[in-house]
């Protein structure tokens, strides 16, 4: 029996969201049920860099993502 493993897929930036699709199809392919965790360092940093709570849910909102 196949274990789904779950993909970290890191980008040194957050623009690599127009990517996540294709990878999606590939992960999909080759290990179905198996989870994709995009990751960025320099937007985590991003997030660290601003000034209070407010400000990074705003932009975790203009970015389309979740903390």
């Amino acid at each position: 029996m196949h274990m789904p493993f779950p993909h970290l897929i890191y980008s040194s930036s957050f623009s690599f969201r127009s990517r996540l699709p294709k990878i999606k199809e590939y992960v999909d392919k080759n290990d179905p049920g198996a989870t994709i965790i995009p990751f960025s360092g320099a937007f985590e940093q991003t997030l660290v860099d601003l000034p209070d709570e407010e400000a990074r849910k705003a932009h975790c909102e203009e970015n389309k993502c979740q903390r």
